[in-house]
């Protein structure tokens, strides 16, 4: 029922948007930066042909529209590219909700000792690799009390590339070794 509501809510946020768009949005869908053109230090220095070659200047839909029938008009696909970027901005919102929810959840969730999850690690490990799991891991559960889990993510991934990189090397297929 909650999923229906949810899924309701963003259909009538979607629908109330697009009837908003103004039939011009078609002819400019192009996004612009505007840079400062010459630099006080240097005034040979061309700002714009900077950006443009650090950040692209493409629209998101650009390489949606790519895989789309060619015979839509011109309204629809103005209003597909509404609904494309209303829905990435939507989907941005509720990953937020989703992270904001995992925090809350986090301080309630049973986590294991750090004892007893190091009972399934690899017996490879050397004494400093555990100490630095170990700290990782109490710095999570930390984060995970406090109501921080989605800060935990950076720790948790230098937690698995430690543990990775054993299990990897336990777990090698001399099939596919000899196979390159």
């Amino acid at each position: 029922m909650r999923k229906k509501l949810i899924t309701a809510s963003i259909l009538l946020s979607l629908s109330a948007s697009v009837l908003s768009i103004p039939g011009a949005l078609a002819a400019n869908s192009k996004q612009e930066i505007q840079v400062i053109s010459s630099s006080p230090i240097d005034p040979g220095f061309d700002g714009t042909k900077a950006a443009a070659s650090i950040l692209p200047l493409t629209n998101p839909f650009d390489e949606e529209k790519q895989n789309l029938p060619k015979s839509i008009s011109a309204a629809d696909l103005a209003k597909m590219e509404a609904f494309y970027n209303q829905a990435i901005k939507l989907q941005d919102e509720i990953d937020k909700l989703w992270k904001q929810y995992g925090d809350i959840l986090g301080k309630y969730e049973e986590f294991p000792s750090f004892q007893e999850a190091k009972k399934d690690f690899p017996p490879t490990l050397s004494s400093d690799e555990l100490k630095k799991l170990e700290e990782l891991y109490n710095q999570i559960s930390k984060l995970k009390k406090e109501g921080k889990s989605s800060e935990a993510d950076p720790l948790w991934d230098q937690y698995y590339n430690i543990l990775s990189n054993h299990y990897n090397t336990l777990h090698k297929n001399p099939l596919w070794e000899n196979a390159r």
